[in-house]
């Protein structure tokens, strides 16, 4: 992230094996012109539990080197900025697998009105709202995420002009059930299969929603995207990783 490198080790022969790569990571990506200002562990995973490895976080220390003393950075990505927490953030602070599938969602959001849930950074309806987007609502369950969301969305980006109402999401998604989705003409709906409905019953669950068992994939390179026709609108999910299992 930036200037810091953020490591997450989850077997006993790699834990053996840090003191000597970490080291020369830094080396080579330095001498590839990047700036490494340290490496930060982010070791608090309950899989360590199986490899016989405690759980801890902090940094990593090079040898001769002093580290900063913030554990927050700010990045930008497809032109979007995002404050990082990465002591703190979920996983190691940031979701980069995702680049490619909010890149997609900025194309295809253009004049739409769009609903992010389980928005955490805010990524997917800033990317939206960077495309075009007529309308961006951003939802979490939590009141960090949702903090953290608005203030990325300050950070002075392209899409300052786009409504962002971010509201808690649970409270929402009851609200336009008992509406029918019908107060506003909602083309967009994004959601987090990895933070809401991880396990693969509750994703066939979701994909009979309403009846509606038809989707189309979206195919973009890495991207996964899944689009279900649903009351006239789309249903857009964001899973890990395209799973043909969906």
């Amino acid at each position: 992230f930036n200037n810091i490198l953020v490591t997450q080790t989850l077997s006993a022969g790699m834990e053996k094996l840090k003191p000597v790569l970490f080291p020369i990571l830094a080396e080579v990506l330095r001498a590839d012109g990047q700036t490494i200002d340290g490496i930060y562990e982010r070791n608090d995973e309950a899989l360590r539990a199986k490899e016989g490895l405690e759980q801890n976080k902090g940094w990593f220390e090079l040898s001769g080197e002093t580290h900063p003393d913030s554990t927050q950075t700010e990045i930008r990505e497809n032109g979007v900025y995002y404050h990082v927490d990465f002591e703190n953030g979920q996983k190691t602070g940031f979701f980069l697998d995702q680049k490619y599938n909010r890149r997609a969602v900025a194309r295809i959001a253009a004049g739409h009105t769009v609903l992010d849930c389980f928005t955490h950074t805010g990524s997917f309806a800033l990317n939206a709202a960077s495309g075009g987007a007529a309308r961006v609502t951003a939802a979490d369950i939590s009141a960090d995420a949702i903090a953290m969301a608005q203030r990325n969305a300050q950070r002075g980006t392209d899409c300052r002009q786009n409504q962002r109402l971010l509201v808690d999401v649970m409270m929402h998604l009851a609200a336009a059930e008992a509406q029918h989705l019908n107060s506003r003409q909602l083309a967009l709906a994004l959601r987090d299969v990895g933070v809401g409905q991880r396990k693969h019953h509750h994703k066939r669950q979701a994909r009979r929603h309403k009846g509606h068992e038809h989707h189309d994939r979206v195919d973009d390179g890495e991207v996964g995207l899944v689009v279900f026709p649903m009351l006239g609108r789309c249903l857009l999910y964001t899973s890990d990783a395209a799973d043909d299992s969906l």
